[in-house]
């Protein structure tokens, strides 16, 4: 399938964000595991989007400030939305810390990081799809080739935007397509969901999501063949806003049972153990347990320890 010509209207947005850069690391927010359609194109210039908008974001630092020039197909007002600059990462981190003091320090090796906040669902669906016993440049290459199906809106300083495809034009995707890109087993999985999702109601049926609570997500995305109990939650806490939601792979499985259940050290991550290492945050944590699994997760993989996704 090949993409559909640039919008002969398509309006690009230019505007400045500034943030104190304890509030927001653009570099860290786009590479810690919860996006993936943002590459650096020119030194400190990415290129990605957020589902139907395309962006080129230029990050500078100075005195302690982060400012992005942003050139979008979306308003500024979406794009405020997307990196939630709305709630301070001091409040978070401090309602974190009062609840276990040793994310105090955790916090500060991981200064600026922030969920993301996509517009809707579509994108992180399928960009975590790509996700299991995957590394991050593969996911990102995946993800990238995703990307080109959808819909090219225009280009900015020589650099192509796309919106990400609907969910339509993910249904049609053929298998070999899929297969000859490397998408290897995903490969029935990508228009497979789309055809599921579009069977549920859509973007409509997503919406719906939102609102629900975080279980209702969870098992409604679960009875879709291919989401697993860790897309689901990936999807739930990153393409929802669902903050009870705690993704947990073999490396946060380590990290949350030396912090919270040490009788689990060294066993088998089952479903059972899981769901137990789960709930000890949300029984901590309580609606800011995905953002402390996040918090974890950043820390194990700025120490190395977590390059690949399970």
């Amino acid at each position: 399938m090949e993409p559909s010509a640039a919008r002969a209207s398509t309006v690009i947005h230019q505007f400045e964000m500034r943030l104190e850069r304890e509030e927001l690391d653009w570099r860290k927010c786009v590479t810690c595991g919860q996006v993936f359609r943002w590459i650096e194109v020119e030194s400190g210039l990415w290129r990605g989007g957020d589902g139907d908008q395309g962006a080129l974001v230029q990050e500078s630092v100075a005195n302690n400030e982060t400012t992005l020039r942003v050139w979008s197909t979306g308003t500024q007002q979406q794009f405020a939305e997307f990196i939630d600059s709305g709630n301070s990462l001091k409040i978070r981190n401090g309602h974190l810390s009062t609840k276990d003091s040793r994310f105090e320090l955790l916090c500060a090796n991981v200064h600026g990081i922030r969920i993301l906040r996509p517009s809707e669902a579509v994108e992180t669906i399928f960009a975590f799809l790509c996700t299991a016993n995957n590394h991050v440049s593969r996911i990102t290459k995946m993800v990238g080739w995703l990307e080109r199906q959808g819909e090219h809106l225009t280009t900015v300083r020589g650099h192509d935007l796309f919106a990400f495809p609907t969910l339509e034009r993910l249904a049609a995707l053929q298998e070999s397509a899929l297969r000859k890109a490397g998408f290897g087993y995903r490969s029935p999985r990508i228009p497979g969901v789309a055809i599921a999702i579009l069977e549920l109601g859509g973007l409509s049926w997503l919406k719906n999501l939102r609102t629900n609570s975080f279980f209702e997500a969870r098992i409604a995305f679960m009875e879709i063949r291919g989401i697993g109990p860790k897309i689901a939650d990936c999807i739930s806490l990153f393409g929802l806003g669902h903050g009870e939601a705690v993704p947990i792979d073999v490396h946060l499985h380590r990290m949350a049972a030396k912090l919270y259940l040490p009788e689990l050290i060294g066993l088998p991550l089952t479903h059972r153990r899981y769901d137990q290492l789960a709930g000890a945050l949300r029984e901590r944590f309580g609606k800011d347990a995905g953002a402390a699994h996040h918090i974890l997760f950043v820390n194990s993989l700025l120490s190395g320890k977590a390059a690949r996704h399970e």
